[in-house]
């Protein structure tokens, strides 16, 4: 997808949720998942590591075409959400942090308008990005109590976004009976997303736990793309900078990414990147009418 094609499908998004044409996810269930002792940590709201981490809650991810299977209900405190796509599109799982007396529509207010002011005035948290059919994601977050947005904001071919289509759900997070104390992995290499641009480890190799920080002033995101054989990073940038939807199918696969979070957040991050090349972007709309992509936020990547 293109990046104003994504920046158009979040308008649509809009849209169609203000005139009440989409449903949410269908799982309404309570949390069942059981702690994982060999998951990777990180931590949302701070940007200090220390020399411990919690164990993570194991949080299964179901994404499909068009809905999440996630329990409606979760406990805040160390979780690692693992998103598996059984669909036939890339999903991600975009999280909005309700604010006290917020609902959805409301939400879908904000960015009814001004897309890029609205993701700016919402707080939005860590979540799987880019996986591909029958890919898997792992992030890991210190999840607050409070209510949440989930929603699948990538476009179809037909123009429309998947949360246009159903991929949409509420979740609860429920207080913990015990505070914990979640720090990110203290030997993760750093991947800082800035305004605007990637940095990446020098040795970056694409492979295991990674400490996601957003060390700038906006919203960002970081996804990773497989440029298919035969193509180029040259065709990738021309796909993804098209004004308008192209034709035939994306010279790239998902690999794998954060979703867009606040600034100052933090998430662990784990990768399996296969050898190849790569590309880093983050498509989100600034607030000057541009991609955060047309500002410069892309990155060639190649893994050997």
């Amino acid at each position: 997808m293109s990046g104003r094609f994504r920046t158009f499908a979040v308008s649509a998004l809009a849209v169609t949720l203000t005139t009440g044409l989409v449903g949410c996810g269908d799982d309404d269930s309570t949390e069942t998942a059981a702690t994982d002792t060999s998951a990777v940590s990180g931590s949302v709201g701070s940007t200090t590591t220390t020399t411990s981490a919690a164990t993570p809650t194991k949080v299964p991810v179901g994404l499909a075409d068009y809905s999440f299977d996630i329990p409606a209900t979760l406990t805040a405190g160390p979780t690692e959400f693992v998103a598996t796509n059984s669909g036939s599109e890339e999903h991600h799982m975009t999280l909005v942090k309700l604010k006290d007396g917020q609902t959805l529509g409301d939400v879908i207010a904000v960015l009814s308008g001004d897309v890029a002011k609205g993701l700016e005035e919402n707080q939005l948290v860590p979540g799987p990005q880019g996986v591909a059919p029958g890919g898997t994601q792992s992030i890991v977050l210190d999840l607050e109590a409070g209510g949440y947005v989930a929603l699948c904001a990538i476009p179809s071919p037909d123009g429309l976004p998947h949360a246009a289509k159903g991929m949409v759900k509420e979740i609860t997070v429920a207080p913990a009976a015990t505070e914990a104390e979640l720090s990110a992995v203290p030997d993760s290499p750093k991947v800082t997303l800035k305004d605007y641009s990637f940095e990446l480890p020098s040795d970056f190799d694409g492979q295991g736990a990674f400490r996601v920080e957003n060390a700038g002033n906006k919203p960002h995101e970081i996804v990773f793309y497989k440029i298919a054989d035969g193509s180029t990073y040259e065709d990738a940038v021309s796909y993804m900078t098209a004004t308008t939807p192209p034709a035939g199918p994306p010279p790239f696969t998902g690999a794998g990414g954060v979703t867009a979070f606040s600034p100052g957040q933090v998430a662990g991050m784990v990768l399996d990147l296969d050898p190849g090349t790569y590309v880093a972007v983050c498509f989100l709309p600034a607030t000057d009418g541009k991609t955060h992509l047309q500002h410069g936020m892309i990155q060639e990547v190649e893994i050997s």
